[in-house]
């Protein structure tokens, strides 16, 4: 993939990541685009593109306040000296805060960024900090940690007839014929499992005992009675055209938060983390070997 390929992909992708799981972008465009709040660091290519301050052309700025135009570049350059004059003392955001009469500086975010990773944000967070806010780039895009999506076509139905691939290696045979997914939660609003059915079998109601089970391993089956019942599977695209509304960022990333509110910690731990069940209705693993 050619270094425009991935800037373009990246820019497509961070969007849909921002929107469902992070406070921001620091994707301009995006942030205009999708209406992102655009957070993060500044453009280098901005700072270097830059031989010295006498190249500005525009440091004239007018007051928020009192609308007096002032050289914003002047009032830089005298509080960077100041600054740098109390950070050699203290770090303490107070103690700034009261050495130039800015009490709003107490208020400033503590961004961290430069390669972070899961695993270093766990590290910092046993460790304790006083950082804000992560800025998470490189390892956000590129999943360094699972870096190829294992997933393949496979038929598994065609002019109304179930087709199945059959191979050696259990993992590789197929489910056959169309489906339906459910997924089945708890009194206590806990998703319990997700249940694969035949699309001609009666959806699992509320209240009702459902058996779930392994495909392939007679022994591993459960019945669960769920409190509610959500369908999985929703058709947005049939014919070559969109059928029905697709859901705005914010919608999605509302979606995302509630359904990881709906999984149990032990699921989401770091450390070994209890594998979440999708089991399958009798009728598909009968088909299976029948």
């Amino acid at each position: 993939m050619t270094q425009w390929c991935r800037m373009l992909f990246k820019f497509m992708l961070s969007p849909i990541l921002c929107a469902s799981g992070f406070d921001g972008t620091s994707n301009v465009l995006a942030g205009k685009l999708f209406n992102i709040p655009v957070k993060g660091t500044h453009a280098h290519a901005y700072i270097t593109s830059f031989s010295s301050v006498g190249e500005l052309k525009t440091r004239l700025l007018k007051h928020k306040q009192t609308g007096v135009m002032e050289d914003l570049l002047e009032h830089a350059i005298r509080h960077r000296q100041m600054l740098s004059h109390v950070l050699d003392v203290s770090t303490e955001e107070s103690k700034v805060a009261e050495r130039f009469k800015v009490p709003w500086f107490n208020k400033l975010t503590i961004v961290a960024s430069n390669d972070i990773n899961e695993d270093t944000i766990l590290s910092l967070n046993e460790q304790g900090h006083k950082i804000d806010c992560f800025g998470i780039g490189t390892h956000l895009v590129t999943c360094q940690r699972q870096p190829a999506l294992g997933c393949v076509y496979k038929l598994v139905e065609i002019n109304g007839q179930a087709r199945i691939k059959l191979s050696q290696d259990v993992e590789k045979v197929t489910m056959p014929g169309n489906k339906n997914a459910y997924r089945l939660y708890s009194a206590d609003g806990h998703a319990l499992i997700d249940l694969l059915q035949k699309d001609s079998e009666h959806p699992p109601a509320v209240g009702q005992k459902v058996l779930c089970r392994h495909p392939f391993q007679e022994s591993k089956r459960a019945y669960v009675i769920p409190s509610h019942v959500e369908s999985l599977y929703k058709i947005y695209w049939k014919a070559g055209k969109i059928c029905q509304m697709l859901p705005t960022l914010e919608q999605v990333r509302e979606k995302v938060q509630i359904s990881l509110k709906t999984l149990r910690n032990d699921h989401k731990r770091t450390l070994n983390p209890t594998p979440y069940k999708v089991k399958h209705s009798p009728t598909i693993a009968y088909s299976i070997f029948y």
